[in-house]
């Protein structure tokens, strides 16, 4: 594994795993292999969301086939594990309301502070009002603007969470009730998380999550045996055929999997911790990237006059869309006019906050602040969070 970029002393730290594949080294796969997982389970949203989706296709075909609805798949039949996966949706380690104030907004997070796009008819119940150099200043980005820099939502750290946010008892639920338990014990939304409370509340929840809950534990890959109360040496073993590395896992590791006791829980804890410094490594990388691709983001923004024609282009099409009649065939050409002028516009408008904050970043004399108290639902609401989803 190549080594990561130098982060800017202005820039929240991590400490980089070395060695093996995906960032961990062999102790750390042994840890992930006896609680089921693999090294490519602890990725950016956008590819834990992929490999989730590529298993519900491959089980859905399969159980068609089966129950005589389709035709048979190609390839060999889903196993246990990829069928664990088609229950799984990809949940952020972090949680994701934390450092960007408009979900899968980048232009919520600071130092830009507004929303990418507010429609007209919605403006002046939203309180938006057009903010210099494009996008809106709205009541959903708080007058403090706290979050992170550089945060993406598809490009932070997540990993296979089983079931539903929305479904009491499932893994993802789970998450989320900690992740509302921490956030709301931090005072009222919009106000100020400590960087290193939302770090630390990270850490323990994703040790909760393996350890107290088991995350539907995925089956058990041969060879291992934490499923039934085995060693973690044994789990070392089976994976790396010797005793196992030590774990450069950071101040306050755990244990050495060859060193600790039999109890699943302690492989289950320092799998966690395993996990918990891939996260930090992902997202200080999602930082890193916004930093490096300032001058790409730019170009791709073009000038303040052409988000602005690209903004009329959008409303002008929204304003055909909703002229025409549903199920006509003006109807649907102008609802493909319209997502093309809307992925236009968006796109330009979020490079420039990105560029934005980009620069931002590389200025050594900027200081990341705090991140922000959410406005989710108090813990134990079935629901999940805004917009049906963890946070």
């Amino acid at each position: 594994m190549a080594d990561a970029p130098t982060p800017a002393p202005h820039v929240p730290a991590v400490f980089m795993l070395g060695g093996g594949s995906g960032g961990f080294n062999a102790a750390c796969e042994a840890a992930l292999a006896a609680m089921g997982y693999e090294p490519s389970d602890i990725a950016p949203h956008r590819s834990i969301k992929r490999k989730t989706a590529a298993a519900r296709r491959k089980v859905a075909a399969w159980d068609a086939y089966d129950a005589g609805t389709g035709p048979k798949p190609s390839g060999e039949r889903p196993t246990e594990r990829e069928r664990w996966l088609a229950d799984c949706q990809s949940g952020h380690l972090e949680q994701n309301a934390v450092h960007q104030n408009v979900r899968g907004d980048v232009c919520s997070n600071p130092p830009s502070c507004r929303q990418t796009y507010v429609s007209p008819g919605d403006r002046a119940g939203a309180g938006a009002t057009a903010a210099p150099g494009g996008g809106f200043y709205t009541n959903r980005v708080g007058s403090g603007c706290n979050g992170t820099p550089g945060y993406s939502e598809d490009g932070a750290a997540c990993m296979p969470q089983q079931g539903s946010a929305t479904n009491r008892g499932d893994g993802h639920h789970f998450a989320t009730q900690s992740e509302r338990r921490d956030s709301h014990a931090q005072g009222q939304p919009g106000g100020t998380y400590p960087r290193d409370a939302a770090t630390s509340d990270a850490d323990a929840r994703t040790t909760s999550l393996l350890r107290d809950h088991g995350n539907g534990r995925p089956n058990q890959p041969q060879g291992t045996t934490a499923a039934t109360g085995g060693t973690a040496a044994g789990a070392a073993g089976a994976a790396t055929g010797e005793a196992g590395d030590a774990a450069a896992v950071g101040d306050g590791a755990a244990t050495n999997p060859a060193q600790a006791s039999p109890a699943v829980g302690s492989v289950a804890e320092f799998a966690a911790e395993c996990i918990n410094q891939r996260r930090r490594e992902i997202n200080q990388q999602m930082v890193q990237q916004c930093m490096d691709r300032e001058a790409r983001n730019r170009a791709a923004a073009g000038s303040d006059s052409a988000r602005q024609a690209a903004l009329t282009a959008r409303e002008d099409a929204e304003r055909r869309l909703a002229e025409t009649t549903e199920g006509t065939p003006e109807h649907e050409q102008a609802r493909r006019d319209y997502r093309r002028a809307s992925a236009r516009h968006t796109r330009m408008q979020r490079s420039a906050c990105l560029a934005e904050q980009g620069a931002w970043l590389n200025d050594p004399n900027n200081q990341a602040g705090p991140c922000v108290v959410p406005n989710n639902p108090r813990p134990d609401d079935a629901s999940g969070s805004e917009g049906g989803d963890v946070w």
